[in-house]
């Protein structure tokens, strides 16, 4: 079985990691009770600077094109475009599963990333 990862999102922070993973679609934002009217252009900054800050992002030297770290594409990754299945959104290209809870104003995204070839997802199998 896969480790679990657990990180936590200002809603700051998961509005700009929507926007960068190229979510458009005001359903994605409506799961995490968003408004996709919610990306003002102070709020993107500071949620780019939180994660530049925690070092979730990064920015090639020459580019102005944010790359996130692979734990956080998976995990956004999966809630962005994954199917949801008993309390996960399931990605099958990548095979992460991932869920999101809100708690105390905290985005927390729960996941792993399976191994599907080897039948470790709890998702499929």
């Amino acid at each position: 079985m896969a480790k679990t990862e657990t990180l936590t999102f200002t809603e700051n922070e998961i509005l700009y990691l929507l926007i960068i993973a190229g979510a458009d679609d005001e359903d994605i934002f409506e799961r995490f009770d968003l408004l996709i009217t919610d990306t003002t252009k102070d709020r993107l900054q500071e949620g780019r600077k939180s994660l530049l800050n925690r070092e979730l992002i990064s920015f090639p030297e020459n580019s102005e094109i944010p790359v996130m770290n692979d734990l956080v594409i998976g995990l956004i990754g999966a809630i962005a475009v994954g199917r949801l299945e008993d309390g996960y959104y399931f990605e099958s290209q990548s095979g992460w599963r991932a869920k999101i809870t809100k708690e105390s104003g905290w985005y927390v995204i729960e996941g792993s990333e399976s191994d599907i070839e080897s039948g470790d997802n709890p998702i499929v199998n």
